[in-house]
């Protein structure tokens, strides 16, 4: 092969070798671990962005959940400041709600221009609601909600001398007796249907001892026997022409309730005599001999019976035994002493309101009302001027604290309603925020699924076009160069390896018919050769037969010598010009050996080359089937790595549901709180939710990574199949070196053969000089000859032996010949 051609080569392999950078199995597999790669690297940054978003919104949502906790320990501090009031749990309070600011701020920063609006209307009703806490702070400490604190202290400051005096106007005359007079005074019998009654009207003067609440018909006497109905109807107040009828049919059995006495069995509400009347169950025992009574008790708190002047009411009884008399009585003051306690008791309830920042219109007017109750019942139940001035100025004393603390607490109530409405504005505000954060999560959840979907689904669909393309083309082109490989070693040298791809099957396909073009061109040129042998040594054996009978014609003409000069002086000349013959042939010879000698030495040269380049071919299938190890070893390699992903995913989810079981016990745990566990419990629904979508998102990562999985499975399975593939066709390189090697040692022993034919040819070239000296010398000393006849036979015999073997020598180089020629026939050149 001329340098042109090998140049032309050399240029063609590289050129190739530089496009399989691209188009080759390295390049193709570097393109799927690109793509893998950029698929991993854009999920990667996906997941990332996506995570990011996440944590910052989950960030902001620990803020919001911060500052809604914040706002439920407030409400619990607050119901515990309605329950305790000690102001300790206001100043706690207002720190808290500086910390909810601070939570605003942080996640106002956090939020950037996303949330940035809401937060600031949050940071708005944080602000507003402190400002209102540190006003009812102060309101309250002046103000004070206990008996010993603030203004309280002051309201309840006369309380105790208020007390004494009530007391005092208590047991003044509280109890104040009418006249008795005996029933049967002055008594009239009349007829009640079936029964005859005696009645009489009672009819006495009205103390001027002011108002009493109860005004009691009293009936009894000392060892009176009696056992009957006794009624009682027609009671009536009198002044003057102004008379007031009472009206017994507004009382129910519980209103007289409360009357008393050993002799009243029982009574009841009837109509007697055509008037409205009760009727008591008397019963009277003499034998008793004490003081026995009924007292028929009718509240008159809303009659003015102090207006009056006298009261009359009308009794009926079946008999009227000696002694048994009725009488009236005026008891019970109003109860100053329980309308201030009451009054104490409706303000602590007023206060209660108060503090719990509801409407106290309703109260108020009430603690006004009571007020005015005891100051418009001193007149009437307080005669002594000097008592009466003095409970009045520590009712007014008490109502002016009263009015001074309603003032502060009507501020106070204003701002507790405006902190109700805030923190209901601010309720809304955080469960707005967090629903469209919740929902700005999920979507952002749902888009990095989607996108995640759409990634893996191109990734994995580049990847496997691109594995399907690299293997159809592996197919192709390792059935190419299995064909080509395969008529190889049948010795066909016309065949040509597939070299016009863009693979490395292309690249050994050059190679290889690089090779098979000098491998044909050493085999012509051996074919040559041995042809050349081969003829050479033909004309060597027909050489050495002419030799052989010119030995024997010497032989004759040496017996012949002895017959005559004149016949040996003829075959001298003959055997001159036979000798100039074999001169001829001899040197032909030599010449035929020297070529001989050359090609066989090219041969071996030739030989040697293809014994390199068999090396070179075979280097580079074991190249090929190292490459193939380690794409194997990267695919194992990636396996592995899949593995850990596949352990990171079974780690996701297994603290997936470590997740879930903590935040199943927070929410039992907040469950146990009771209210004020409602926002752990909602913290711990979404811990739960993140949970179960960490633990879905790792479920979809196994099944990626059980597909991705069973493809490098498959391209492991055909890579095996390649390599077998590869193994195979070393097999055949290693029996081809071996047919080389054979080729070679011929090569080598053909060349010694040459060599000793070349020095048999020298010894006969020697042996045909000599016997040209001989036969030149024979015309001088002919007269010697028959001396000498028998030393020429010697001579002779020499040069039979001489010819023998040189006739032997060519025998064999025609037989080395014929075999080196049958050898080269099963390579086919053409």
């Amino acid at each position: 092969m001329g340098k042109k051609e090998k140049k032309k080569l050399k240029t063609q392999t590289t050129n190739k070798l530089n496009f399989a950078a691209f188009g080759g199995i390295r390049g193709k597999i570097i393109l799927i671990s690109t793509v893998a790669v950029a698929t991993a690297l854009i999920l990667g940054v996906s997941g990332i962005t996506a995570l990011n978003k996440t944590s910052r919104n989950n960030d902001i949502l620990k803020e919001i959940n911060q500052v809604n906790l914040s706002q439920n320990e407030n409400q619990a501090l607050d119901t515990s400041y309605c329950y305790y009031l000690d102001t300790d749990y206001l100043d706690k309070i207002v720190a808290n709600l500086g910390d909810m600011e601070s939570d605003a701020q942080t996640a106002k920063k956090k939020a950037g221009l996303s949330w940035s609006k809401d937060i600031s209307e949050m940071e708005d009703s944080l602000g507003q609601t402190k400002d209102n806490y540190s006003q009812i702070l102060d309101l309250s400490k002046q103000r004070g909600f206990t008996e010993d604190a603030g203004k309280y202290q002051k309201f309840l400051a006369g309380d105790e001398e208020l007390s004494s005096a009530f007391a005092d106007v208590k047991d003044d005359k509280s109890w104040i007796d009418g006249g008795w007079v005996n029933i049967g005074d002055g008594a009239q019998n009349v007829q009640v249907g079936d029964s005859a009654m005696l009645k009489n009207t009672y009819n006495t003067a009205i103390p001027k001892e002011g108002k009493r609440l109860y005004f009691y018909v009293r009936v009894g006497g000392t060892g009176v026997e009696y056992n009957d109905k006794i009624y009682v109807n027609n009671i009536v107040f009198h002044k003057g022409d102004q008379d007031l009828s009472i009206d017994l049919t507004k009382f129910t059995e519980a209103d007289l309730s409360g009357s008393y006495g050993e002799a009243l069995n029982g009574l009841s509400l009837v109509q007697y005599d055509g008037k409205d009347s009760v009727c008591l169950d008397g019963t009277f025992t003499a034998a008793n001999a004490k003081w026995e009574e009924i007292a028929l008790k009718f509240p008159m708190e809303d009659v003015e019976m102090q207006d009056y002047d006298s009261v009359t009411y009308d009794l009926y009884a079946s008999s009227a035994p000696t002694d048994f008399q009725m009488a009236c009585a005026f008891s019970e003051k109003f109860d100053f002493a329980q309308a201030l306690s009451d009054l104490n008791t409706e303000f602590a309830a007023y206060c209660r309101l108060v503090v719990e920042g509801k409407d106290i219109a309703d109260e108020s007017d009430k603690i006004s009302g009571m007020f005015k109750d005891i100051t418009d019942n001193l007149d009437i139940y307080v005669t002594d001027s000097d008592q009466n001035a003095n409970i009045a100025k520590l009712i007014k004393d008490k109502q002016d604290a009263y009015q001074t603390m309603s003032d502060m607490d009507n501020q106070i109530v204003s701002l507790k309603q405006d902190n109700t409405k805030l923190s209901s504005t601010l309720s809304d505000v955080t469960s707005d925020l967090r629903q469209r954060i919740e929902k700005n999560t999920d979507a952002s959840k749902a888009q990095l699924v989607v996108v995640m979907a759409i990634i893996l689904v191109l990734g994995m669909g580049v990847i496997i076009m691109i594995t399907l393309a690299v293997s159809r083309s592996m197919n192709v082109s390792i059935g190419r160069f299995k064909d080509t490989l395969s008529q190889m070693t049948e010795g066909n040298l016309t065949v040509k390896a597939y070299d016009k791809g863009k693979d490395e099957f292309s690249t050994f396909g050059a190679h290889v018919n690089g090779f098979l073009d000098k491998l044909t061109d050493v085999m012509r040129s051996v074919q040559d050769i041995s042809a050349t042998v081969n003829q050479s040594g033909e004309e060597l054996d027909h050489m050495a037969m002419q030799s052989n009978e010119t030995s024997g014609e010497i032989g004759k003409s040496v017996e012949e010598i002895a017959h005559g000069a004149t016949s040996q002086a003829k075959e001298i000349d003959t055997a001159s010009s036979e000798i100039e013959e074999m001169a001829t042939a001899f040197q032909s010879i030599v010449e035929n050996i020297d070529d001989l000698g050359k090609t066989s030495e090219e041969m071996k040269q030739v030989s040697s080359e293809s014994a390199r380049f068999m090396k070179e071919l075979s280097d580079a299938n074991a190249k090929t089937s190292t490459a193939f190890a380690q794409v194997v070893q990267q695919t194992y390699t990636t396996n592995e790595s899949v593995q850990k992903i596949r352990e990171a995913a079974e780690l996701i989810t297994s603290i997936a549901n470590k997740t879930n079981l903590l935040s199943l016990n927070a929410s039992i745990e907040a469950a146990r709180a009771g209210e004020a566990g409602k926002g752990f419990a909602v913290v711990a629904t979404e811990i739960q939710q993140l949970a179960e979508q960490s633990s879905s998102s790792a479920d979809i990562i196994k099944e990626i990574i059980e597909e991705l999985t069973n493809e490098a499975e498959r391209t492991v399975s055909i890579v095996d199949e390649v390599t077998q593939i590869v193994q195979e066709q070393q097999e055949k390189l290693v029996a081809t070196q071996e047919k080389f090697d054979v080729l070679e040692n011929g090569i080598a022993e053909s060349d010694q053969k040459t060599t000793t034919i070349k020095e048999c040819t020298e010894i006969c070239d020697n042996a045909r000089n000599k016997v040209e000296e001989i036969i030149v010398n024979l015309s001088s000393i002919s007269e010697e000859n028959a001396a000498s006849t028998e030393q020429t036979t010697a001579s002779m015999l020499e040069l039979n032996e001489v010819i023998t073997n040189l006739a032997d020598k060519a025998a064999q180089l025609k037989e080395m010949a014929e075999k080196l020629e049958t050898d080269l026939k099963f390579f086919r050149i053409s």
